[in-house]
């Protein structure tokens, strides 16, 4: 019973994702998460009472209004006057039920359980039972007359409340590769097949050049065919020169070789609940969340000449964590809950029997919070410097996460220390005019809008540093032997990769802190329309739509712009040549040529022109053609968002190794450790140095070198030369009443988009145009001058 999902009865619309169902348990991005008329998901806007639902984090609609609270629902698209702007898709217009002269109500519940639902293949497997499910939905409406014909008043409220039990599976180490043995040992001897010879695995590979059909049988001589396999190695015993280290006997690692903070760490990881190597973790865990909407309104007939309506919304949505492991390293995200206040005022005004007035005001506050179940962590338990605790904020402070087997990651991997805190405000004045005059239906109006916008957000605010096997596999063959090396071998001693690659929305190998930003952004449009009755068969609909969308600025001034004209005082060897010039530098704002306090500049030429035309051939025939031009909100780029900008955010890197991965430069945690009462003390620095680096914000000014030439998100194309997204939109429509009642309507609709919005783009791009040229200065051992 999601409100939205009715999007999916009209023609262009596709729904994305998991768009569909309740809301609990859904990304919030999957609640209008629907392509309208070829545009990109989530570019489409929505209107509540003429309330605008989209809000400055990425367009996300602030609430799912409840089915029994709506009395009309249209969507609307390609063919749009110029009332409507902001989207590149459609617009999906709602209106909540009025009271009327008789007082009316229902109640209702739906309930879904798991009578016929059946059991999972691996939970009969592993002797679990049908996992829970329980489900309702419940709520009423009253609307009725306080005062008839005069005052009319409606109350909707709704309750949904989910509990489902999913099986879930994955695999961890066995207990000998943790070490639960007498010995206390690392024990991964069961890697290996095929036995042991003085302490080396007898496992043979092929190697990926050998000839078609060689096959390698268990304990046959090392070549360059066949390569050794299912070893692992011990880092601190490699020879630099030829990069051969010497393996660990049997597979086992002593136990007095495990890193400490490894150790405390270890305590996130639970113990399999079989003896298999693979899926050898399956447990029943629990998902869900509770929703809870309630919508009054009140109509009131001032005199018969004006009218007013209120309507004011409140919506709070709760999503349980997914904590398969119940020690906070969640799948995907921990704790969420969502709180919607919405009010909207329309006022109605008849000034003489062809002219009319509307005016529309409304407010709004979401707050949406993610929480990480090990939030406020004290990371001097794991043994890192007590500096880190002020460094990283309650929120998102966590334990490291450990993140193995990047190839087929396990639960670790996942955003589930993520933390999000985004509190929007908006406020929103729409004033129209109608008048009718001959032939013609003339409307003028304006939109102003204020978006505010305070967010914060990092997935890695502990660190995550990434293990996967690179540093107990043999590097004699270079890049390392496939086959030897394991991920969690290389966790068990401490020793991780580098910052590299995001794994997802995260960056391994690092700490990044997010400093809250406080966003803002007006937007402001002027519109006119005529429908022009030319003949009895013919009517024209002309429109224009002049929008100003203003760029974002922070309240506190924590903004950067890129200024590509300029030359970097910094950075040089752009010419190809040692000390040559490099263009381009980062600015805050309120400093260089831009003495305004935006990241980008005002684009004025958001001119959409709007045309309609409707003829009809004969009786029964009509045919419908139209065009527009439609520009999309900026903040349906979060590129551009505060939050991304480089000030507003700090990288802390593991750095792994000196010397091309041949010895590890960095552990977990260096000498001196103790451990005592489960609180790991170490005398010497972290994984991250001594101390984090905070966001700079504001204050003290970043260094140009830190941030130039290698900008993400808004300064892609630079500052000089933003544009706006826009969209034009055309159709051509045929439309026949046909006998007994039936109906065809054949029609075509095209859409164009240009300048439209990508997250991230390397501003160090080269042009297609220049590509072959780059090529060829490549291919002679140059580098690419252009």
């Amino acid at each position: 019973r999601n409100i939205f999902n009715l999007t999916d009865v009209a023609p262009s619309v596709v729904p994305q994702g998991n768009s569909y169902g309740t809301p609990v348990g859904k990304n919030p991005f999957d609640f209008a998460n629907f392509q309208v008329g070829g545009s990109f998901a989530n570019q489409s806007a929505e209107y509540l009472d003429g309330q605008p639902l989209n809000i400055g984090y990425i367009n996300l609609p602030l609430i799912l209004p409840t089915q029994d609270s709506i009395s009309e629902f249209k969507v609307q698209y390609n063919n749009l006057g110029p009332d409507w702007g902001k989207f590149s898709g459609g617009v999906i217009n709602l209106s909540t039920k009025p009271g009327s002269n008789e007082w009316h109500g229902s109640a209702y519940e739906f309930l879904r359980n798991k009578v016929l639902n059946a059991n999972e293949f691996f939970a009969n497997k592993a002797g679990i039972k049908r996992p829970p499910f329980t489900q309702n939905q419940y709520g009423a409406t009253l609307g009725g007359a306080p005062l008839k014909d005069k005052l009319f008043a409606f109350f909707s409220w709704e309750k949904f409340s989910l509990r489902q039990g999913t099986v879930f599976t994955t695999t961890v180490p066995t207990r000998s590769e943790r070490g639960a043995g007498a010995s206390g040992n690392f024990d991964f001897s069961d890697l290996c097949v095929s036995g042991f010879t003085s302490g080396v695995c007898n496992d043979r590979s092929v190697a990926s050049s050998a000839p078609v059909g060689t096959t390698c049988p268990p304990g046959v001589a090392l070549s360059a065919n066949c390569l050794q396999a299912h070893q692992i190695y011990d880092p601190l015993t490699v020879n630099t020169s030829t990069g051969a280290r010497q393996p660990f006997a049997g597979n086992v690692i002593p136990a007095n070789r495990i890193n400490l903070t490894s150790k405390f760490l270890l305590g996130l990881i639970p113990n399999p609940t079989n003896s298999a190597t693979v899926n050898n973790f399956v447990k029943a865990t629990g998902l869900g969340g509770d929703s809870d909407e309630y919508v009054p309104r009140v109509d009131y007939n001032i005199n018969d000449k004006s009218r007013i309506f209120g309507r004011y919304s409140y919506w709070k949505l709760a999503d349980l964590p997914r904590d398969p492991f119940g020690t906070g390293l969640c799948q995907d995200r921990c704790t969420e809950t969502y709180h919607t206040h919405a009010l909207a005022i329309g006022y109605n005004y008849t000034l003489t029997p062809t002219t009319t007035v509307d005016v529309n005001v409304s407010a709004s506050r979401f707050r949406y919070l993610r929480v990480p179940v090990n939030a406020d962590f004290d990371v001097t338990k794991e043994g890192f410097p007590a500096a880190y605790n002020g460094a990283v904020p309650n929120i998102e402070r966590t334990p490291l996460t450990p993140c193995f087997g990047i190839s087929d990651p396990l639960i670790t991997c996942s955003q589930g220390q993520s933390a999000i805190s985004d509190n929007d405000t908006q406020f929103n004045f729409s004033p129209r005019v109608t008048m009718i005059h001959g032939k013609h239906t003339l409307v003028a109006g304006a939109q102003f809008e204020s978006s505010y916008d305070n967010y914060l957000q990092t997935n890695t605010g502990g660190g995550l540093i990434s293990f996967n096997g690179f540093w107990t596999q043999d590097k004699a063959a270079g890049a390392g032997t496939p086959g030897t090396g394991i991920d969690f071998a290389d966790f068990i001693l401490g020793y991780g990769l580098g910052i590299g690659s995001p794994l997802g929305n995260q960056t391994s190998g690092a700490v990044n802190i997010s400093g809250p930003v406080a966003g803002k952004e007006f937007y402001r449009a002027i519109y006119f329309g005529d429908t022009w009755k030319l003949t009895r068969k013919l009517t024209v609909n002309l429109g224009l739509r002049y929008d100003f969308q203003g760029p974002w600025s922070e309240r506190h001034d924590r903004l950067t712009y890129f200024n590509p004209s300029v030359t970097n005082l910094t950075v040089t060897g752009c010419g190809g040549t040692a000390g040559s010039p490099c263009p381009g530098d980062l600015f805050l704002v309120r400093t260089g040529v831009n003495g305004g306090r935006n990241n980008l500049p005002l684009d004025k030429k958001n001119i959409m022109p709007r045309l309609g035309v409707a003829y009809s051939l004969n009786p029964k025939t009509v045919v419908r053609a139209g065009y527009g031009i439609f520009f999309i909100p900026n903040f349906v780029s979060f590129g551009v968002n505060p939050y991304i900008d480089p000030v507003s955010s700090s990288t802390n890197p593991f750095f792994a190794s000196n010397d091309g991965g041949l010895t590890p430069a960095s552990t977990l945690h260096d000498s001196n450790c103790t451990l005592s009462a489960g609180v790991l003390t170490c005398a010497t620095p972290g994984p991250f140095g001594s101390t984090l680096t905070i966001p700079p914000g504001r204050n003290p000014k970043p260094s140009p070198s830190g941030y130039a030439l290698n900008l993400q998100s808004f300064s892609a194309t630079g500052y000089t030369i933003q544009k706006n997204g826009s969209v034009q939109q055309w159709n051509l429509d045929f439309q026949r009443e046909l006998p007994a009642g039936f109906f065809a309507d054949v029609a075509y609709a095209g859409a164009h988009g240009v300048h439209l919005p990508q997250f991230s783009t390397n501003i160090n791009q080269i042009p297609d145009r220049f590509i072959a040229a780059a090529a060829v200065q490549a291919a002679q051992g140059q580098t690419p001058t252009i």
